[in-house]
């Protein structure tokens, strides 16, 4: 197996990341061993979703979700796959091509655990095999609970010079409100619940399709930290 390499992204922690997480934050190696980690940990679901908006209803999309849960309630895996230097949106940090590289690798280390998820499934019209070739797709991602910033202070968590410029407005002339606010968030540090696996969503034709509000996510990751 080529051994795969990842970078660090150079930001640090503020005032509203105590000093305990700050420390094991910073603590996290590289990448790999973050994923080495989750294999471990995961307990994974598995779920048909029918695409709802016109974009996608009128191509008959459909895809394959994924929720995978940490068996371990003490861990901190998930916050550091999340929010440490070494981490998934650090990938994202470094450069748009890192980001999309960590996004495939952390899939593929994960697809067997999502596979077994899969084969317990209602998948609708979707066959196992369709299912996993949704997460060969460059649009398959992950993500985390999407009510996870509820709990979190409205206060920046992390210190990214790049986010920051997109918080501050001065990313772009005349200024993006939505980036704006994604850049917000992206300075945010909220503890994931669990993750969450996209398959990418396939056509009546079981094509790859990306939605058009979607095909700049890399890009939003890497300059925002947020999508």
């Amino acid at each position: 197996m080529v051994e795969v390499c990842f970078g660090r992204a150079p930001w640090r922690y503020t005032r509203h990341v105590d000093s305990v997480r700050q420390e094991q934050l910073q603590a996290a190696t590289s990448f790999e061993e973050l994923l080495g980690i989750l294999r471990e940990q995961l307990s994974t679901a598995c779920r048909y979703e029918a695409g709802c908006d016109d974009e996608l209803r009128s191509r008959g999309c459909r895809r394959a979700v994924f929720t995978a849960h940490s068996l371990d309630p003490e861990s901190n895996a998930l916050d550091l796959f999340f929010n440490s230097p070494v981490g998934y949106r650090a990938q994202y940090y470094v450069s748009v091509i890192e980001g999309e590289r960590a996004n495939a690798v952390a899939i593929a280390a994960l697809r067997p655990r999502l596979l077994d998820a899969a084969r317990q499934a209602d998948l609708g019209d979707l066959t196992l095999q369709l299912a996993d070739a949704s997460l060969s797709y460059k649009s398959a991602k992950i993500w985390i609970n999407t009510d996870a910033l509820q709990d979190v202070t409205i206060d920046g968590a992390i210190e990214a010079p790049t986010w920051q410029i997109e918080a501050d407005g001065r990313g772009s002339q005349p200024c993006d409100r939505a980036r704006v606010a994604s850049a917000a968030a992206g300075l945010l540090a909220p503890i994931p619940a669990y993750l969450e696996i996209f398959g990418a969503w396939l056509d009546r034709n079981d094509q790859e399709y990306v939605m058009q509000k979607k095909q700049d996510r890399s890009i939003r990751l890497h300059k925002c930290g947020w999508v």
